[in-house]
């Protein structure tokens, strides 16, 4: 699944617009400095260089717990964690209709 780090749609407020956050350079920084095993870790480097990265399926499960693990505030947890759930499109939004 494809994500982009450089533009994250965080619902900052109960009610407005998501704000778009650029969290390549830290996002990066996060999975490369606390990850447990150097694949993670490597694919630290790659979100911080590049931004908007092809996430491998394996690595999906790390990826979310050291979101959770993480000091961001909740708003930006979920957002990143939306990002990282399979059924999302690279903006965040769902990509299954109601129909």
């Amino acid at each position: 699944m494809k994500v982009n780090f450089s533009k994250v749609a965080v619902q900052m407020t109960v009610e407005g617009e998501p704000q778009v956050v650029d969290l390549q350079k830290e996002a990066g920084n996060i999975i490369y400095s606390r990850s447990g095993d150097v694949a993670t870790s490597d694919f630290g480097k790659k979100i911080y260089y590049k931004g908007s990265v092809e996430v491998p399926k394996e690595l999906l499960s790390s990826l979310r717990e050291l979101i959770q693990q993480s000091s961001w505030i909740y708003p930006v947890k979920k957002a990143l964690l939306d990002l990282l759930t399979e059924n999302k499109k690279e903006n965040g939004t769902d990509e299954t209709n109601a129909d």
